[in-house]
């Protein structure tokens, strides 16, 4: 399974890399297991691990449900936010929670 998740993060790299000619700086390790293995990965290419502080839920609930959950919930500086670009959910959702975000004065950066 390591060896898998380094080929993920290799082929990850590659695509980025493709899409904007950047390197990435950061390594969120595949399903967010982190193991030896991706850790001495991101040691050798100082890429430090990252992962989120919170969870939308994209892949399990609807937009509406996305939306009211992180409505409740209090983002604040810092917080990494995990949403999937596998489906409509995360769109829809941040369509409607970036405005609202931004308005409170919380800035968004891309990682």
């Amino acid at each position: 399974p390591s060896r898998e998740q380094i080929r993920e993060i290799e082929q990850a790299d590659s695509v980025l890399a493709r899409f904007n000619g950047k390197v990435r700086q950061l390594i969120r390790p595949p399903h967010g297991r982190a193991t030896i293995t991706t850790i001495l990965h991101g040691l050798r290419h100082r890429q430090p691990i990252v992962l989120w502080s919170i969870d939308s839920l994209d892949y399990s609930l609807g937009p509406d449900q996305v939306v009211a959950r992180l409505a409740q919930t209090k983002v604040g500086p810092g917080d990494i936010l995990l949403f999937h670009d596998d489906g409509s959910t995360a769109g829809d959702a941040l369509r409607r929670l970036l405005p609202r975000w931004k308005a409170s004065g919380l800035r968004l950066d891309p990682m």
